[in-house]
């Protein structure tokens, strides 16, 4: 059995997509997957699985919460691995890395394309794309954000969620690689 991340976007936020962390573990559970965790209740999931290709896992993660909540719910999956590499590569500097934020896309992008949204630029912003995630920081309010979950995935035409240091941090500490 391998360890997964699953980290669904749009579960409980802003009341939309509601859904019980207890819920959503016992339908995962009921399609066979194994050791099922979630953290806080915006759609951050931990499991095992022997399913042959990450492909699988999500068509059966989709299906299961179309059937059990009516949702189609994008979402991302990373191995404990990728996971980790992710986490751990944060370029975002030391005195700023508690605020960082990471948007994981579904799939990794042309090198071209990456290259090109790294030379980016915007006013008391800094983002810089690798692998499968966008590492971003910004010393401004949030409402004035130019480089959003939402602009990552218009950019790069890939299924993408976001989450902060801390939540990453506390999932890769549910998985012992801290």
């Amino acid at each position: 059995m391998i360890q997964y991340v699953a980290l669904l976007r749009g579960i409980n936020v802003g009341g939309h997509k509601k859904i019980l962390m207890a819920d959503l573990r016992a339908s995962i559970e009921n399609v066979g997957f194994k050791n099922v965790q979630s953290y806080i209740q915006s759609g951050n999931i931990i499991f095992e699985s022997a399913l042959p290709s990450k492909t699988h896992i999500e068509s059966v993660l989709k299906q299961a919460i179309l059937k059990g909540f009516g949702y189609d719910v994008p979402l991302v999956i990373l191995t404990k691995k990728a996971f980790n590499t992710v986490v751990n590569f944060n370029p975002i500097d030391a005195e700023c890395v508690e605020k960082s934020y990471f948007s994981l896309l579904a799939s990794k992008p042309p090198a071209d394309t990456v290259l090109a949204f790294n030379n980016l630029r915007w006013d008391k912003e800094w983002a810089q794309g690798i692998g499968v995630c966008v590492y971003s920081y910004f010393n401004k309010p949030y409402s004035k954000v130019k480089c959003t979950g939402s602009y990552v995935e218009k950019y790069f035409g890939i299924e993408t969620t976001t989450r902060n240091y801390r939540t990453m941090k506390a999932l890769q500490k549910m998985l012992h690689l801290e």
